[in-house]
Formats: C-alpha cells, structure tokens, sequence
C-alpha cells in the first residue's frame, strides 16, 4: 500500500518530479508508472499462481482502486482475466488438485 506515485518517489530522492522521469524513462526505456503496474501485476500473477488469495484480496493488497481497476489492468496487461491466468497456470490447477 505503499505511495508509488512520481511525485512521492521524487520526494524520496529529492528530485523533481519531470527531471526524475525523464531520468528514468531514459535509462530503462519505460515510464515510472508503466513500471510500477508492471511489477504490481507480476506480483499478482506469482499470488494467483502459488496461493489461493481472491482476486478481491488481490487486487486489495496491491493497491489498486477496485477489483474492477485491477482487472482492467490484468487483462490490458496480460490477455486475460486474473481468473483465466489462474485457471491455466495456478498450481492447483496444474496438479489437478481444483
């Protein structure tokens, strides 16, 4: 639940918000934000993977504004619903223990 926000980060760091992005987007090709959904939801795949954690639960932990919200960015994100990708690549779903 942490404050990952470009203007949080530049607070961190002690940079301006612009000069910070800037700086980022140039040294990894990508946008804080781009980043933080990304690693937002690479989290939430390792959870629908390995535990049995709702996507309500999930998308709570994470942060994300609503269950709705988190599933809009799953499927932009990956194809699919948080569902699908639990139902084809959990592991209660890969040893046939569902």
């Amino acid at each position: 639940h942490e404050d990952l926000s470009v203007r949080s980060l530049a607070e961190n760091v002690g940079l301006n918000q612009s000069y910070l992005s800037k700086l980022f987007a140039k040294e990894t090709g990508t946008t804080i934000k781009h980043f933080v959904t990304r690693a937002r939801i690479d989290t939430a795949e390792n959870l629908l993977k390995y535990t049995e954690h709702s996507s309500s639960e999930i998308s709570f932990a994470l942060g994300f504004s609503s269950q709705s919200a988190f599933i809009s960015v799953f499927r932009k994100e990956n194809g699919m619903t948080p569902r699908q990708y639990r139902d084809k690549y959990g592991q209660l779903a890969v040893f046939g223990d569902k």
